[in-house]
């Protein structure tokens, strides 16, 4: 059953990608790390974002994602098939996190969106120091993304894509100990841990 998953998963992901390069021009620049565990944080501007990242990424995401969707007629489906690890707006998140470091744990990558949120204007927003807690806790390295295009693509207030080009920019590793410097208290490394991913964030963006 693993190896059909897999299959069908790769299958899916390809497909999707093809689409994306017929309609979007859709490129990537650079790769993620071939092995080991991860977190792949990329800004977010558009409901395209999840599968753009995905198509992105050489080895499959677990990504963590507001259980608003977690009762969607239409998606959840393909949510559960994705093991998507829901973040409560409500209530305790234990699980979530008990959950996100087995997955690491276990050496699988996971895909965040730190600003928390879906841009209504296209900029990127303020980065949420709390979203690197399982980074701090793990001490994995964070890999920084950005998705170019996708808000001219379909903004959160659109209803149907437009072929806008969209680019991917994959970054170097940021290693835990450069996110997290020993020396802080846990606030303080997790505030300085978001000030260095948007920067390396934003400086993805110049390079497009």
């Amino acid at each position: 059953m693993a190896l059909l998953d897999h299959l069908a998963f790769l299958v899916f992901q390809k497909s999707v990608t093809m689409l994306f390069r017929l309609y979007f021009g859709y490129r990537v620049v650079g790769a993620v790390p071939a092995r080991g565990p991860f977190i792949l944080a990329a800004n977010h501007t558009s409901y395209l974002d999840a599968l753009l990242v995905g198509g992105a990424s050489r080895r499959r995401l677990r990504f963590l994602m507001t259980d608003l969707f977690a009762k969607s007629r239409i998606l959840g489906w393909f949510f559960t098939w994705n093991r998507v690890i829901y973040v409560r707006e409500d209530g305790s998140n234990r699980q979530m996190f008990r959950d996100a470091l087995d997955s690491l744990e276990n050496g699988e990558p996971l895909g965040i969106f730190p600003e928390g949120g879906i841009s209504y204007d296209g900029e990127m927003q303020p980065l949420k120091p709390g979203t690197l807690s399982l980074a701090a806790r793990k001490q994995v390295p964070v890999v920084p993304m950005y998705v170019d295009g996708a808000y001219a693509a379909l903004p959160r207030t659109g209803r149907f894509p437009k072929p806008a080009r969209i680019t991917i920019c994959i970054g170097e590793p940021i290693p835990a100990a450069d996110l997290f410097p020993a020396h802080l208290s846990r606030t303080e490394a997790l505030d300085h841990g978001a000030a260095l991913l948007e920067s390396r964030l934003r400086s993805l963006a110049t390079r497009l």
